[in-house]
This record gives C-alpha cells, sequence and structure tokens, in this order.
C-alpha cells in the first residue's frame, strides 16, 4: 500500500502518452517494444464469426472474427506477447468459453503459466443473441490469466467482474473502461507498462 502510495505520489503522467500504432501486431510489436511490457491486456478475434451481422444484436463487427483469424491468434500470440513483455508481467486475454481450453495449452506451450480458470467478465443485458428461439442470451465474456516468470499479483479480486457494457460505444466489442481498470489493479502499479494489441477504436 506505501508502495502504491509512494509510486502515485511521484509519477508523471504527462511523461507517459498512450501511443496508437495501426500495425500488425504479430509483426510490428516484437519489432518495436522487445521486452518492454509489465502487462498486456487484449481482445483477439474469438473465431466464432461475430462479423456476420445477423449473430449480434450490436452493430457489425467489421474486423475478421472467422476460425482462420482465431487460428493465427492460437499459432502466433503467445511468441509475440513472449517478445514484447518483461521476464516477470501479466497477460490478460479476453476470448469465448469455448477457446479457453485451446488458448490455455497454446500459451502453456509458449512457455507462461495459465490460471486454471477463466475469469468471468458479467456484461450485463448486453451480448449475442444466438438463437433466441431454443437458448438463452451469452451475456458474458471468458478472459484467460497467465503470467510470464514470478510476477506477483498487488491486489487480489475476485475472479467475476460486473460492469455493464455500453451499447453506444463506437466499436460493437468495445470495453467500458472499468473492467480494463479492474484488470490492470490486480497487476500494476504506478508507472508500468501496459499493452493492448488488439485495440479496435482505440
Amino acid at each position: 500500500r506505501r508502495n502504491r502510495k509512494l509510486r502515485a505520489e511521484t509519477f508523471d503522467l504527462s511523461k507517459s502518452p498512450h501511443k496508437l500504432h495501426v500495425a500488425d501486431c504479430y509483426v510490428d510489436a516484437p519489432e518495436r517494444y522487445s521486452s518492454f511490457f509489465d502487462v498486456v491486456v487484449c481482445d483477439p478475434p474469438y473465431g466464432i464469426d461475430a462479423h456476420k451481422k445477423d449473430t449480434f444484436d450490436a452493430s457489425q463487427h467489421e474486423y475478421d472474427d472467422s476460425e482462420v483469424a482465431f487460428a493465427r491468434v492460437e499459432k502466433e500470440l503467445p511468441a509475440v506477447i513472449r517478445a514484447i513483455t518483461k521476464p516477470d508481467a501479466h497477460i490478460y486475454l479476453f476470448c469465448d468459453i469455448r477457446r479457453f481450453e485451446r488458448l490455455f495449452v497454446a500459451f502453456e506451450i509458449g512457455g507462461f503459466t495459465v490460471w486454471g480458470k477463466p475469469l468471468i467478465w458479467d456484461k450485463g443485458n448486453t451480448g449475442s443473441y444466438g438463437n433466441i428461439e431454443f437458448g438463452p442470451r451469452a451475456c458474458y465474456d471468458a478472459i484467460l490469466y497467465a503470467r510470464r516468470g514470478n510476477k506477483k499479483t498487488v491486489l487480489v479480486k475476485r475472479d467475476v467482474i460486473n460492469f455493464t457494457q455500453p451499447t453506444n460505444l463506437p466499436h460493437p466489442a468495445g470495453k467500458p473502461p472499468e473492467v480494463f481498470e479492474d484488470l490492470l489493479s490486480r497487476s500494476c502499479l504506478p508507472g508500468d507498462k501496459v499493452a493492448d494489441l488488439f485495440c479496435g477504436s482505440g
């Protein structure tokens, strides 16, 4: 608590601007940011065809959310994140619950220690309809949490996060800032460096 307070009092936010890069994260990130970040929080394609207009209640997802796009996430993202993170780092990766096991295996093979169960983000009454004649509405996302090395948590919280997803965001997969704040509060101290490799509308 004292360490966090001291860092907050002495850290100059004006010297740490956010930087948005329009680039292919698989190629660009490792070249720009070798062993640079303390935490990665990102929301890559799930491979559930969210780009098909009739599947979801929000505006159309314009990015490729095909199985091919997810296969690239599964195959290449662990190595990218390993390249850009410090030897001790945390990773939070939003995913569809049906993809959690595949990502778990990919990141374990990639040299990370993956938490055994997903964190759950309860989005409130927002989400995909699927086929409402035969089943419930999907109103949560899973989050894979993993660590590299021996980075310890700075705050212990529940594994269920409750923040309503707004429906008026410019990007249909946008997340409320409170979700990111909650995740980062578990792993970051003032001055730590954070990357979002799939930041959508920014």
